[in-house]
This record gives C-alpha cells, structure tokens and sequence, in this order.
C-alpha cells in the first residue's frame, strides 16, 4: 500500500482540481454494474467530500446488480452515466449501443484465476491436466487469451462449466476463473490461501470501471462531462491517500458489507489504477491500441462476430490537463 499510496503522491494528490462550481446543482445519475463496494470508493468520497458538489452536481450512484446492465440504462436515457468493463462496452457498441468511454481509471483488469495454493498453480503452465471452472463471460474470455499468450492448450486443460468457491473448497476442481481481487479474499478469510494468475500480467489488455456516457451527452455537453471526470478523479487520489477513509465511507454507504474483505480487496485495488503508464500520463486515460485489442480478443475467444469501430468510441478529451 506505501507504493501505491507513493505513486499517488507522484500524480499530485488534489493536483486535479474540479472545475468551479456551476450557477445551479446539475443532477445526474451514475449507474453502477454491480453492488456498491470499495470498488466505487472514489465516487463515494467525491460525493461525500464535496467535490461532485464544488463541480455543480449533485449526483445520484445507482448500485446495481444481477438484473441491471448500465449499458442500456445509459443508452436509453435512463442515467447519465454508467461504470462498467471495456469488454461489456464493446459488446454494446456491436449491438448498436451509441456509447462512449471517457474515462478508464482501471488500468488493468481484476480477470484471471485462482487455485487453492497446495495445488501448485503458480503460473499458466500448471493448468495442464488440472479441472478448470469457468463462467462464461469476461474473466473467461480474457483467461483464454493469456492462456493462448503463455503457450498453453486450452485442450490440454480439464473444464467445467461451474462457479462459486465451494467448488474449490470441496476439491471438485482445481482453479477458476473470476475476478482476483475479490474471490480469493473470501477464501483467505475461511482460513485458506490461494495463487492467482491475473490476465494482464500476460500482456492481455482490457480496462475496467470505464466510465461511459452517450454520444449525445458528448456532443451536447461536454462540460458537464469534464466537471465529473475531474471530481472523480479527485475522489480517486483522496481515496487511495486516505485508504482508511475511504474503505469507512464505502462502509457507510453500504452496511452490508464485510469490513475485513473490503479492507483487504481496497488493498489489491491499486496497482490496478496507478501502473507506470498511468504514473508517466495521468490516471484513467484510454489509449486506442488497447481498446483495440481488447476487440480482437473478444472476437477470437469470446464469440464476438459483429464489427465495431473501437477507434470512435472513446476519448480523452474530457480528462484534466
């Protein structure tokens, strides 16, 4: 956490001021893909520490769920903005969905694998002739291109269509796919240690809590845009600053939480967002290239057919300078 917190200083903590305040409170709507968490911490501290409200909003973060996709809430009209992962806003954009990324403070993705750690699987090679579950959907999809990349054969592999940590526990299988930064905490805190294999350390590209609103909202006003982007941002470099504050105010917002999982998951959520690359250009940017691949990855391990153009649906215009 001191590197993190380090890197953070590097970028210049409250170094990106929100914009001054509007002539009247704009409401909005951010609307999350899943239940609020420390995942969302920078939104949450936004708002509670005012920096939505010094911007000229007064924003309303919608959590969602099982049954809610932010994508066609926003497309629809029915939230200013959604958060969800590069691979879901590509799947929207196939299906005609006039979506645009501007912001993706997520630099990697929390998708890979994990194994209870007496079953040896350090590294993608381990897999061979071990049962992997898998749900279908973006961990897979990005799981099978790192396997791809390390030179192993997905044949070679025993798969199960299967979820849930029990399955490990019980020794049905010997890995599964899923968001790292969350299912091993859950097993580590029932008493058992794991090894994860994260996508993106094999050099598959793909950003989380991309921040997405409608072409429309771009063309017509994108000040309000770069008064949001700019309070988040803020949100991000306090929250990472003041980790204790900020996994407390999460905790707040949504008592239902577990506070030693939430504590431990804010932890591993860093070097996520404050990479080099971040470090070098500024946090939450989005490089075309990466975007583009992301594409053909879903086109050759997630059953993508439909074109899309990745080049036009996103932009950087909107960060602070």
């Amino acid at each position: 956490m001191k590197s993190i917190l380090r890197m953070a200083a590097a970028l210049g903590v409250g170094g990106f001021l929100a914009a001054g305040p509007a002539s009247a409170q704009d409401k909005i709507s951010l609307q999350l893909p899943w239940i609020l968490n420390v995942q969302h911490s920078h939104y949450v501290i936004a708002r509670d520490k005012g920096f939505y409200a010094e911007a000229g909003l007064d924003v309303e973060i919608r959590p969602g769920g099982v049954q809610i996709n932010p994508n066609p809430l926003v497309a629809t009209g029915q939230a200013t903005f959604g958060m969800n992962d590069a691979p879901n806003l590509i799947n929207s954009r196939a299906q005609g969905m006039p979506l645009v990324a501007v912001s993706a403070c997520w630099q990697k993705h929390p998708g890979g694998l994990y194994a209870l750690k007496e079953k040896g699987i350090k590294e993608p090679k381990d897999l061979v002739g071990k049962t992997l579950a898998y749900d279908i959907g973006g961990p897979w999809t990005l799981v099978q291109a790192m396997l791809a990349k390390a030179g192993v054969n997905v044949a070679d592999i025993n798969l199960v269509n299967a979820s849930g940590n029990e399955i490990l526990m019980n020794g049905t299988v010997d890995a599964r796919t899923g968001f790292v930064i969350n299912g091993p905490v859950a097993l580590k805190l029932a008493g058992k240690e794991t090894t994860t294999l994260r996508a993106a350390d094999y050099g598959v590209p793909a950003y989380a809590d991309v921040i997405f609103t409608t072409e429309a909202t771009v063309k017509d006003n994108p000040d309000l845009i770069r008064r949001f982007i700019a309070a988040n941002i803020r949100g991000l470099e306090y929250a990472y600053a003041h980790p204790d504050e900020a996994v407390a105010a999460v905790l707040a917002a949504n008592p239902t939480l577990k506070p030693e999982a939430e504590k431990i998951q804010f932890s591993l959520q860093g070097e996520l967002i404050f990479t080099e690359k971040a470090k070098a250009e500024g946090p939450c940017r989005i490089a075309g290239d990466n975007l583009a691949e992301t594409y053909e990855i879903m086109k050759t391990y997630g059953g993508l057919q439909a074109e899309v153009d990745t080049s036009v649906m996103f932009t950087n215009d909107f960060l602070p300078k």
